[in-house]
């Protein structure tokens, strides 16, 4: 679950918004998503009660921790440090693609 609120000088990626498995990382804690289908839709406002979009979709987060490569077995178990451990190849990914980006 994410943060009730978020520093608005915190660096935020995002990977992979068009799959079933988004990943977002605010700083340097790592969330896995995946998308629900509503039943009817959610209104957005913003901070002005102005309306400014409605969605079907709801994007649900799961905090990750991220964990060396090697490190397979662990008191939870290989799936999930494997799981991990795929989750910190596509944040390096995103590393590495933003590294060639100025901001």
């Amino acid at each position: 679950m994410l943060p009730s609120s978020v520093d608005p000088n915190s660096t935020l990626r995002i990977s992979g918004l068009e799959t079933e498995n988004p990943l977002l990382k605010i700083n340097h804690t790592a969330y896995q998503g995946e998308w629900t289908n509503l039943n009817g839709s959610e209104l957005i406002f913003n901070e002005n009660g102005e309306f400014v979009a409605k969605s079907a979709y709801r994007l649900n987060l799961t905090a990750g921790t991220l964990v060396p490569k090697g490190k397979d077995e662990d008191a939870e178990g290989p799936s999930t440090t494997k799981r991990y451990s795929l989750l910190q190849s596509a944040l390096a990914r995103i590393d590495a693609q933003n590294s060639g980006k100025k901001d």
